[in-house]
């Protein structure tokens, strides 16, 4: 379970999380996180999502930050704070030339500190793509466990959505899990 003070990296997308304050320490009503992300840099698997049960509230730090908010294009840079509704198609990318810092929080927390934990994990360990993206069985596998937090909204990412909770039973019984104790310790 992550800890305030606690740090994430992901080698391959660049980013590092650290934690701030924590579901525990909340009560469950926020994850506060400060995230960094290199140039160019995008969330994992850098796809539009949404969060269908939580808000998602950014401050900029430092650096430059464009988030697309259903299908409309903000630009953010020090100081700027916005915030995602839940259920909003939206995603993020650094646009700036040096290093983003944005304070990121969701509300309630549900488990994205799990989530970051095992996708941060399965990227330290070489099991993603160059986007920092599982196999498709992971996916299916880490989505079907954690719907609450995030679920994909583009057409072909739909129709894969679609298919998670049969991908994910064919995922499990290859061995696959949503959350593992190398990771984090809530496994």
């Amino acid at each position: 379970m992550a800890k305030v003070g606690d740090v994430i990296n992901n080698p391959v997308t660049g980013e590092h999380i650290t934690f701030l304050k924590t579901a525990q320490d909340t009560g469950g009503s926020l994850l506060q996180v400060e995230l960094a992300a290199p140039p160019s840099g995008f969330p994992v698997g850098g796809a539009a999502h949404i969060h269908p049960k939580q808000e998602e509230h950014f401050k900029v730090l430092s650096g430059q930050l464009r988030v697309w908010l259903d299908s409309h294009e903000h630009n953010l840079t020090t100081g700027d704070e916005f915030i995602i509704p839940l259920g909003t198609p939206h995603y993020w990318i650094n646009t700036g030339t040096e290093e983003v810092r944005v304070i990121v929080e969701f509300r309630p927390a549900l488990s994205w500190e799990m989530l970051f934990e095992t996708m941060f994990g399965l990227a330290r360990d070489g099991k993603t793509d160059k986007q920092g993206r599982p196999n498709p069985f992971q996916v299916a596998v880490i989505f079907d466990e954690f719907k609450d937090e995030a679920a994909p909204v583009a057409t072909a990412d739909r129709l894969l959505f679609k298919l998670i909770p049969l991908l994910a039973i064919f995922g499990r019984l290859m061995g696959y899990k949503a959350h593992y104790s190398e990771y984090t310790q809530q496994a």
